[in-house]
């Protein structure tokens, strides 16, 4: 039987953009800790380095491929035109989701390949990859100004576990669910993106601070104004900002 997974702070892969360079920097947390984990991340956290790390700890990595790895997206580009064309050979699993949600229609659908040959060379350096996928996005807008307007977006990623077409899916769906109810929130509101704190430990002190600030703000429910009201009001307001805090007044 394997071993139970436990989760990990997304403030972990948050750590890996704030470095200058993945490939050469020092670990702000001890990997050895990071067993059993799967971990999913955007493209700057899509490094052989950080991948070889988290395999030999014995968790998993769902990354997602941009151009900053020119040949592997070429490569996983390349094996789902040839699908597409019906020249690969062999069929690959596909599943479709369709969501809505503020004023948009959107049909996400996702194939994976498992079987990796044609990726050649590209996988010299990549420890243990045994899934590619492909995510389509189609999003409509189905009211307001814009109703009727389309756009599709392609996503591709690599995983180190075998992902059915529906696990891959709602994995990518739910980080980023992550990056839209908190990250998207600490840049909007706290503008987080804008810091210029680098000195010491000052920019994880500081992430912290954000994200509790953040948690006490939404536990708060006695207003249903906006984050940025709440954040104001508190400010302003010594016995509100208790009531955030959970302290007596």
């Amino acid at each position: 039987m394997p071993p139970p997974q436990r989760p990990v702070s997304q403030i972990f892969l948050d750590a890996f953009a704030d470095l200058p360079d993945p490939r050469t920097r020092n670990y702000p947390y001890p990997l050895e800790e990071l067993l059993f984990i799967a971990l999913c991340g955007d493209a700057i956290a899509c490094q052989p380095t950080i991948a070889q790390h988290i395999v030999e700890r014995q968790g998993d990595y769902l990354w997602a491929v941009k151009n900053n790895q020119p040949t592997l997206a070429q490569r996983i580009e390349a094996l789902f035109d040839t699908h597409d064309a019906g020249n690969l050979g062999v069929s690959l699993q596909e599943s479709e989701t369709v969501g809505r949600d503020h004023g948009r229609l959107e049909t996400r659908r996702c194939t994976v390949a498992h079987e990796l040959d044609t990726l050649g060379p590209a996988l010299k350096h990549w420890p243990a990859i045994k899934t590619v996928a492909r995510i389509r996005a189609t999003r409509e807008i189905v009211n307001g100004r814009a109703q009727g307007e389309c756009s599709t977006e392609w996503r591709y990623y690599v995983s180190s576990r075998i992902l059915s077409a529906e696990a891959c899916e709602a994995a990518v769906r739910a980080h980023w669910s992550i990056e839209n109810g908190c990250h998207w929130v600490l840049d909007v509101q706290f503008s987080e993106d804008d810091s210029r704190i680098r000195v010491g430990d000052g920019a994880e002190n500081f992430a912290i601070l954000r994200r509790i600030s953040l948690n006490l703000i939404k536990q708060e429910t006695s207003s249903k104004k906006s984050m940025n009201s709440k954040r104001l009001k508190a400010g302003w307001c010594t016995d509100y900002l208790q009531k955030v805090l959970g302290t007596p007044s």
